[in-house]
């Protein structure tokens, strides 16, 4: 056990936030691209790769 987990009081979650941000180059984004979709997407993507790895969303 580490130190630290040793110290941690039982049933006292670590929280850790990740803040994600993405920016399209208006310059080099196919004409009709739906923002509002590419952005559904990623975040679907995000939230199922942290909860592969275990993480609350």
């Amino acid at each position: 056990m580490s130190a630290q987990s040793a110290a941690t009081p039982p049933g006292e979650a670590v929280r850790n936030t990740f803040n994600v941000n993405v920016h399209l180059d208006p310059s080099g984004a196919a004409p009709g691209v739906d923002r509002r979709a590419l952005e559904e997407a990623l975040v679907d993507i995000l939230r199922d790769t942290a909860r592969r790895h275990g993480l609350e969303v």
